[in-house]
């Protein structure tokens, strides 16, 4: 080989090094979540799915899912930003999160029951992630009058079953983003607060956070089983979960969702008097 054509080698040779690992960082592959979304192409694991078991991955639904990679920073030739991915799929493709129960709001900043969350695309609507469908509880909008003996009130907005195959982690990850989608609009995450841990569902299906360790659902208990309803958290006391939920929801969607999770469960709550 002349002394050419071997710089012409390795010139090639240096390029094909330089420019494989940006776009080999990519791959069509299971990824960890990011906050609460997967990228376009992708759904959330399952401990109920064999072939997705993690709820903290996100695993490619098909033969025409994107090549994908977590990232902080800019997106490499080829890649664009899909929330905290970059994804090689191409521009305009918009990711809709998978919704089941589609329920109406009166007002776009209220609220959604227990197992349910503001949809981004439309704040009007409550939907859920695919981990919780078909667990949610039976929820009526309230419209006036009083809920059955077997309902819980929620806010004076709805009336929600006590029976519900949704563990208690399961609806605290829904109401994290119901406050994470609202916050950000109107800067107290809804009408009725930021509250994640001690909703009125939450309480009057599972008990005060706090009390019921278990994380099992109230459908194992017959008749609704009031005994495991427990008065809402005084307002006045104050915890890190909390603190978490609010300056989540102030930072906004997945990142929000993800920092709000973790600073919930630092500390203990603050002895105030009442509380």
């Amino acid at each position: 080989m002349n002394s050419l054509m071997m710089t012409a080698a390795v010139a090639a040779f240096a390029f094909t090094l330089s420019a494989t690992p940006a776009a080999a960082q990519g791959s069509v592959a299971p990824v960890t979540m990011v906050g609460s979304a997967c990228p376009s192409g992708y759904g959330q694991g399952s401990t109920a799915q064999k072939s997705r078991p993690n709820p903290n991955m996100c695993y490619p639904r098909g033969s025409d899912s994107p090549s994908v990679y977590v990232t902080s920073g800019k997106c490499a030739a080829g890649y664009r930003k899909d929330f905290g991915y970059c994804t090689d799929k191409a521009d305009g493709a918009v990711y809709t999160p998978p919704t089941f129960g589609s329920i109406t709001k009166a007002s776009a900043f209220d609220r959604c029951p227990v197992g349910y969350h503001t949809s981004e695309p439309d704040v009007m609507k409550c939907v859920s992630y695919d981990y919780a469908a078909g667990k949610q509880p039976a929820t009526r909008a309230k419209k006036g009058g009083a809920c059955a003996s077997n309902e819980i009130d929620e806010w004076g907005l709805w009336c929600t079953s006590k029976l519900t195959k949704l563990t208690r982690k399961e609806a605290e990850q829904e109401a994290v983003a119901d406050v994470n989608h609202l916050f950000p609009r109107d800067g107290k995450g809804g009408n009725q607060g930021a509250d994640y841990m001690n909703t009125p569902g939450i309480v009057g299906i599972f008990g005060a956070a706090g009390a019921n360790s278990s994380g099992a659902s109230s459908s194992s208990k017959s008749g609704g089983g009031s005994e495991t309803a427990a008065a809402p958290a005084n307002p006045n006391c104050t915890s890190s979960s909390s603190t978490g939920a609010a300056l989540g929801g102030a930072i906004g969607g997945d990142a929000g969702a993800a920092l709000g999770s973790m600073l919930g469960g630092l500390g203990k709550k603050k002895k105030k008097a009442g509380c």
